[in-house]
Order: structure tokens, then sequence, then C-alpha cells
């Protein structure tokens, strides 16, 4: 995968622009299967690698705070920020012009994790529980 397909699929901008529950988590599926029409994008997803891994580890997650607590309001918008150290994305209520600041974290066995993501990228298939 080039540098330049990775471009096209998705750009720092693109994480960065406000939508409400409904668009972003719509957005996020469309990325996903651009990501998987170019050749070794599924490695990509799967291992996190270049610009899919704030769209995978900040604006995904993202998606699903806004679904959860705004779910079809689109008076809610979220995006994530730019580079920034205090904080990965932005929920603003438009009604009064509020904004929320979250910094998201996943916690995950990354060990665990990393040997399962390499059993599935050398046999196609991984166990579901890491033991």
């Amino acid at each position: 995968m080039t540098h330049d397909q990775l471009s096209e699929v998705i750009t720092a901008t693109d994480l960065q622009v406000p939508r409400d529950s409904t668009t972003l988590k719509k957005w996020i599926e469309n990325r996903r299967a651009a990501f998987l029409t170019i050749p070794g994008g599924k490695e990509y997803l799967r291992h996190h690698k270049g610009t899919i891994k704030r769209l995978e580890e900040e604006a995904y997650p993202l998606s699903i705070l806004m679904s959860t607590f705004h779910s079809s309001d689109e008076r809610w918008i979220g995006y994530l920020a730019e580079d920034c150290d205090n904080y990965d994305a932005i929920v603003e209520d438009l009604r009064t012009n509020t904004k929320e600041q979250f910094e998201i974290t996943t916690a995950i066995d990354r060990r665990m994790d990393q040997i399962r993501m390499e059993h599935l990228t050398k046999f196609g298939r991984a166990p579901a529980m890491a033991t």
C-alpha cells in the first residue's frame, strides 16, 4: 500500500470534520470499506497502521460514545481534535454552543492482542478469546 493510496482514503482533515452520530458511523464504515479495496488494506485495518490508527482508536470509540448518548440527535456533533496532548475528540452541543473534550483510551492486553493479530494475518483466522 502506498502513501498516496492511504492519503486518498483518509486524511487528518477528514477526521476533524464535525459529524452527528449517524453520519460519523456511516463515514467510518465507508472508510473501512475503502481500505479493503486497496491491496494490503486489510492488514492496515487489522494492525491499525498509518492513518487508520486514529480512525479505529479514536473516531470509532467516539462514534460509540455519540451513538450511546446522542443516537439520532443532529444537535450534537463530534470530531477529532488536531494533534493535541490534552484530548483526542470534541463533542459539541449546537443548541448551547458548549464543547466537551475527551481523551479516548482503549484498555486492552496489548501483547495478547498482538499475538492474535499475527495469527490472524498468518492463518486468516484467530481465536475469539486470547488465552
